[in-house]
């Protein structure tokens, strides 16, 4: 279904989703007790309601991520060791926050990233070196840190952002070959930075885009980062702050 919306083709995706749903409602009507054609419908909700909350049908998809987030409850209520499943409520509420960012509900929006944040520190919890997990509390970390920045609310964005650092930092730690590691605590450093110019700290704003722009710059001459890399002119907007910032 993502292949279709990616290739701006959107009534096919939801036909897919739809027929994936369709399909998986049968399989469970007749499995009730089966709980991997439980948590696969679970999976089908989730992807019909990521595929409408694409294309703009909001309430639908609404609907639909609901009933994901619902099962997956349930499932992880019946066993709490099924890892698998808190992942996959993981990334559901990441969604319904996304919907409620569309929406225009901040409010609501973090109540969704803060649930998929616990969820994901939860499978920490059963596995501290899961690095799926720290990743996950990282994407989490920075959308609520970009709602409280959005909203002025300097020292809570720095909260999240730095707590999304330390993720980076383990994952970078675990993965010292890994470009996604890397690039993502460049990600940190770039939001850091721009808290700490909203605070009116410059230095430390110069600070975090300089070692930002030290980590690309590495993976720029081995070769890691070509040109077509959407982080080739990173080193570039990161130098435009740093003077910016000095300049204010």
């Amino acid at each position: 279904a993502e292949v279709a919306v990616y290739r701006e083709q959107p009534e096919t995706a939801v036909g897919f989703s739809r027929r994936r749903l369709e399909i998986l409602t049968g399989l469970a009507d007749r499995h009730p007790s089966d709980t991997e054609i439980t948590r696969l419908l679970a999976l089908a909700h989730q992807d019909l309601g990521d595929t409408l909350r694409r294309i703009g049908v909001l309430d639908e998809a609404t609907r639909m991520l609901a009933d994901a987030a619902s099962a997956q409850r349930q499932l992880i209520a019946d066993d709490p060791s099924r890892g698998q499943v808190r992942r996959d409520l993981v990334t559901t509420l990441w969604s319904q926050g996304e919907l409620e960012v569309v929406r225009g509900r901040p409010d609501i929006a973090m109540q969704r990233y803060t649930g998929a944040l616990d969820a994901a520190e939860a499978l920490l919890e059963l596995n501290p070196a899961n690095l799926e997990a720290m990743r996950d509390v990282f994407i989490c970390a920075k959308e609520l840190g970009g709602l409280h920045l959005e909203a002025g609310r300097l020292a809570d964005a720095r909260r999240w952002y730095d707590r999304g650092r330390t993720m980076t930092e383990a994952l970078m730690a675990a993965q010292p070959d890994s470009l996604n590691a890397a690039t993502d605590h460049v990600i940190s450093h770039y939001y850091l930075g721009l808290v700490h110019q909203n605070l009116g700290d410059c230095a430390s704003a110069t600070g975090e885009w300089e070692a930002g722009i030290a980590i690309l710059q590495a993976l720029i001459d081995d070769g890691r980062i070509g040109p077509e890399s959407r982080f080739a002119g990173w080193p570039e907007e990161f130098q435009r702050l740093v003077a910016e910032c000095h300049d204010g």
